[in-house]
């Protein structure tokens, strides 16, 4: 082969897998802020933590129902100041390029708490919100330690390698929910949301989506 060939050869080479590299990170995107998300945007999605369902109205957007321990997907914004209506409620925030948040509905004043965002789409994202009223600790289904004293109203994030795992959170008051294994994927953000309804305790999974 001569190396005029050689050279010709190795430049395709090179594209093919330059090719392969936008498209696997591409995908990865995909799989977190859904297709063709735009960048320099701010995210905002509403987790309904009540018993029942709620209206949601995102700016500039259409009313939506959404039901009882439910999700909607990432809305993107413009940087800057808005508000999010929920029930009666108007939720302002001022969010800047590339930041997520979460609207936490209560039977109180909702939250806002600021996600961590996956950078690196090799590894998982797992977040934990606790939406009970005392401090929790998150282990695996062998016990191992995840996240421990999280205070009630904050989330705590890690990064994480695929896996077929299941959960256990336990409160400081003894209280647990568990959460039966499933496969938790690499390039995708996953949300443990723990809530209460009276002495009921549930553990809620929740996966990233954009629109």
């Amino acid at each position: 082969m001569s190396k005029r060939n050689v050279k010709s050869s190795l430049k395709s080479v090179s594209a093919a897998l330059l090719l392969l590299l936008v498209w696997t990170i591409a995908s990865g995107q995909d799989n977190l802020y859904g297709p063709q998300a735009p960048q320099d945007v701010t995210f905002v999605r509403v987790f309904n933590a009540l018993g029942e369902e709620v209206a949601v109205t995102f700016p500039a957007g259409s009313e939506q129902r959404l039901a009882p321990r439910e999700a909607t997907s990432y809305v993107h914004v413009e940087p800057g100041t808005h508000e999010v209506l929920v029930g009666e409620q108007a939720v302002s925030f001022e969010g800047g390029p590339e930041e997520f948040y979460t609207i936490v509905v209560t039977g109180e004043q909702p939250l806002l708490i600021q996600d961590e965002a996956l950078r690196d789409i090799s590894r998982g994202l797992l977040t934990v919100y606790n939406l009970a009223g005392a401090p929790l600790d998150l282990e695996t289904g062998d016990g191992t330690a995840v996240f421990q004293a999280v205070e009630p109203g904050a989330s705590e994030s890690i990064q994480v390698s695929e896996a077929q795992v299941g959960f256990t959170a336990s409160l400081a008051q003894g209280a647990q929910a568990t959460l039966e294994p499933r496969l938790y994927s690499r390039g995708v953000a996953h949300g443990l949301f723990v809530v209460t309804d009276g002495e009921d305790v549930q553990l809620i999974h929740v996966e990233s989506a954009g629109q």
